[in-house]
């Protein structure tokens, strides 16, 4: 269970940092 939950958060911070970057990206572009 517990490790189901680990799994979960870091999947999600992994799509949130990648959020980040490309958003980060486009603002240095811009």
């Amino acid at each position: 269970m517990a490790l189901l939950l680990k799994t979960k958060l870091l999947l999600q911070f992994r799509v949130f940092g990648r959020w980040i970057w490309e958003v980060s990206d486009n603002t240095m572009d811009s």
